[in-house]
């Protein structure tokens, strides 16, 4: 039987798919969640049987990183938060991304071969979604916007070294997207220079711009940490496709 296809379109760029792949993925549009840098593999009930504002959740951001592995989403929590119906969205954090410093090219290209490598050969993450990665500071001067686009270059880069070593040992080349994580004047900068695909907007109040809506969301983080069922959370806010996905 032939299939028909159907777009997914994260904030206009669209990619062919069938029912099978929708039916797989079960891709989450607007809506609000939550992210969290705990386990939550314990917390699948509560988190399902409470609300934001009212609305249900429909999905979790969790982590990717080699810094502080206590935090990363692991196989088996992406596989019980799919089986609860809740969608996922990677985010990755390693270390500290609190400062110009930590934004070079070198730092982007180890971060993006890692992230993407984990986010295929560990969790199994469906291909054209995407892996957010944090700028998680006040970046408006000119000396940070050149770090952290020069940084988000660096990605990319890893980005290719990932498919080259996936291709090279044999092992399915998954395509995924970049997103970046920041406050206004970061998503801008890096949205100017299609260095991003994906948008998710801090919660940063006295950031610059910090209660304008950056006009291709597609999350917006609307609190801070607070606790949710037994671990700590912030509330976000879907727009289009948030690029929540489940295994």
């Amino acid at each position: 039987m032939r299939l028909k296809a159907h777009l997914i379109c994260p904030r206009g760029r669209c990619l062919v798919s069938t029912l099978n792949d929708l039916a797989r993925k079960e891709v989450f549009f607007m809506g609000w969640g939550i992210d969290s840098s705990s386990p939550l593999t314990n917390e699948v009930s509560c988190i399902k049987d409470s609300t934001i504002n009212g609305n249900p959740i429909l999905w979790v951001v969790r982590y990717y990183n080699v810094n502080d592995p206590s935090k990363n989403l692991t196989k088996s929590e992406a596989q019980a938060l799919s089986n609860a119906g809740l969608g996922i969205i990677a985010n990755w954090e390693n270390g500290y991304p609190t400062s110009t410093s930590y934004f070079t090219n070198a730092q982007g290209q180890a971060d993006g071969l890692e992230a993407f490598s984990y986010a295929a050969d560990t969790i199994g993450q469906p291909g054209y979604t995407p892996v957010y990665f944090s700028v998680d500071y006040n970046a408006y001067t000119s000396a940070d916007k050149t770090a952290i686009l020069d940084y988000f270059t660096g990605v990319a880069q890893g980005y290719e070294q990932y498919k080259t070593n996936q291709a090279s040992q044999g092992l399915p080349v998954t395509e995924y997207y970049i997103g970046v994580y920041g406050e206004y004047e970061v998503l801008s900068g890096c949205n100017d220079v299609g260095a991003a695909t994906y948008f998710w907007q801090a919660y940063s109040p006295g950031y610059e711009n910090s209660t304008t809506q950056f006009a291709s969301d597609n999350l917006w983080q609307k609190s801070s940490e607070y606790l949710l069922c037994t671990v700590y959370v912030d509330n976000d806010e879907g727009f289009g496709n948030p690029g929540s996905w489940t295994i």
